[in-house]
């Protein structure tokens, strides 16, 4: 946590103008030998320690929540640090990202908590600002079905929606070419049947978004 913490403060350093370019240069090639281990370290955080129902049940409220902070904390300094990694590099290992992600969805006996990790490393790269509008396009393909499917574990219909309030946030004007404005907006109203419980805060947050970044210009779709 020291470490994450660390990271973060020397790239907002970066951010503004509080460092070299030398010390930039190092950021970026700590960013590549960094990045994979940290995507790998929140894909085992993420996972519960046990396969055994019992045991996971037995687990405190601190020891869930301390586990959840840990993870917070990963992806914060991944998405700091991704804003320092060359962008090839970068966009080398969201197709990997993205790839794992597919596999593991799509496989019709996925695990969870795995879908889960990779989708909270999407929302890294994503509130990182760093991807171009062909990735975010890609990743907004791949969440669709994943909203729209009620069938799943509920943490990933839930994990979902947060990357997509994260894309809505970060990437405001991706949602506002007139034909995905509609998709999306068609989207979001044609999920409230389908959308878990534990979803539907994260459903409501990615309307406000949208809504709250019109103008006069998309009256129509009000």
């Amino acid at each position: 946590l020291f470490i994450s913490t660390g990271l973060v403060s020397l790239v907002v350093s970066s951010d503004g103008g509080g460092i070299s370019t030398t010390q930039s240069e190092i950021l970026g090639e700590a960013a590549v030998e960094l990045l994979p281990v940290m995507f790998k370290i929140v894909a085992l955080n993420d996972k519960p320690p046990t396969e055994d129902l019992k045991t996971q049940m037995k687990m405190t409220a601190s020891e869930v929540s301390e586990r959840s902070h840990q993870t917070q904390s990963l992806c914060e300094a991944i998405a700091a640090l991704s804003r320092c990694a060359p962008t090839p590099f970068l966009h080398g290992l969201f197709k990997k990202l993205m790839q794992r992600l597919l596999e593991e969805a799509q496989s019709g006996i996925s695990d969870s908590s795995k879908v889960c990790a990779f989708l909270c490393l999407c929302q890294s790269l994503v509130s990182s600002r760093v991807l171009d509008e062909n990735s975010i396009s890609f990743l907004y393909r791949a969440l669709k079905p994943m909203i729209r499917n009620d069938e799943q574990d509920a943490r990933i219909q839930k994990r979902a929606y947060k990357v997509l309030a994260e894309m809505c946030e970060c990437h405001h004007s991706f949602f506002f070419d007139i034909t995905r404005l509609q998709e999306t907006i068609e989207l979001l109203t044609g999920t409230m049947g389908t959308s878990q419980i534990a979803a539907r805060h994260m459903r409501l947050k990615c309307m406000n978004i949208i809504i709250d970044g019109f103008d006069d210009t998309h009256s129509e779709h009000v």
